[in-house]
């Protein structure tokens, strides 16, 4: 079985980006950021996680479904997928629910794939150019 790593979950969110635009900005359902769309009756991929995952055929979208209040360094824990490769997509995420588009996420996160080996280090340093790019303005408030 193959296991999944960085470079595999950085091509995922490139396939996304294509998918979606580079200039793509998510737009939160009812205030909340959904792995799951399911408002037109078929279940899509919502957010930038949920198209990876499901690119890389590790989950399902109705799997997807049952994990919308968990990070996806919560819900990788049974998938063939690294720890890296969840933390790097869970910096792609941060980024993307910080406002974001798709493509400056995944530009970030290739850029800084080294620090996807230590978690904390990736969060805190994601969480600091989010609040930075929102005080310069090129972020909108959460």
């Amino acid at each position: 079985m193959k296991v999944y790593d960085v470079p595999d979950v950085i091509e995922a969110l490139r396939r996304a980006c294509d998918t979606k635009g580079h200039d793509y900005v998510y737009e939160k359902v009812d205030d909340k950021c959904l792995y799951v769309d399911a408002s037109s009756g078929k279940l899509q991929p919502s957010c930038i996680a949920a198209y990876a995952l499901v690119d890389m055929g590790v989950i399902g979208l109705a799997d997807l479904q049952e994990w919308e209040d968990q990070a996806p360094t919560g819900i990788g824990r049974d998938m063939p997928v690294t720890v890296a490769a969840l933390n790097a997509l869970g910096a792609a995420q941060l980024l993307q629910d910080g406002g974001a588009t798709w493509g400056e996420a995944l530009k970030w996160v290739d850029e800084n794939q080294h620090l996807a080996a230590f978690g904390s280090q990736l969060r805190w340093a994601t969480a600091e150019v989010v609040e930075q790019r929102r005080h310069e303005g090129s972020l909108p408030p959460a």
